[in-house]
């Protein structure tokens, strides 16, 4: 799933599990949304190919669901407050 966005609606389109009730399993057991979770799942993973790779930022943005560099880079300073090629150096 980190290869793509994940609508959190998705997740709800399962069997048995409504918004609410997903919401309330996240925050119960994680301390956090769905949808925070996968952000800091697809940070967490952007921040260890910038680090440990020498893929294109662009190949790392397309690696964690991010299709434009410049919406990639936009998530990746609100999360870390650097750019991901600062975050790189």
């Amino acid at each position: 799933y980190l290869y793509r966005q994940i609508p959190v609606n998705e997740l709800t389109n399962l069997p048995g599990i409504s918004q609410p009730y997903l919401y309330k399993i996240f925050t119960d057991k994680c301390g956090m949304s769905p949808k925070r979770f996968i952000l800091d799942l697809k940070c967490g993973e952007a921040k260890r190919l910038l680090a440990g790779t020498d893929m294109s930022i662009t190949e790392v943005a397309n690696s964690v669901g991010y299709a434009d560099v410049m919406t990639f880079s936009k998530f990746f300073r609100n999360e870390t407050g650097m750019s991901p090629k600062n975050f790189r150096k």
